[in-house]
């Protein structure tokens, strides 16, 4: 017998309402209400890195 056998595994769910809808964090890649992919991307001149850091809806 496997040592596993008899023990159930716990599911989580959780359904998104009005009361445990969180506002989405500053995040770099969001979707807007449309369903559109939002990529915020920070470039500065002559840097020596480029980040992603933040979106912007035209």
């Amino acid at each position: 017998m496997s040592k596993n056998k008899g023990k159930v595994g716990k599911v989580v769910a959780m359904t998104m309402n009005t009361s445990n809808k969180e506002k989405p964090k500053d995040s770099a890649i969001s979707i807007n209400k449309n369903g559109e992919i939002i990529l915020k991307i920070h470039a500065k001149p002559n840097a020596k890195t480029t980040r992603v850091i933040g979106a912007t809806v035209y």
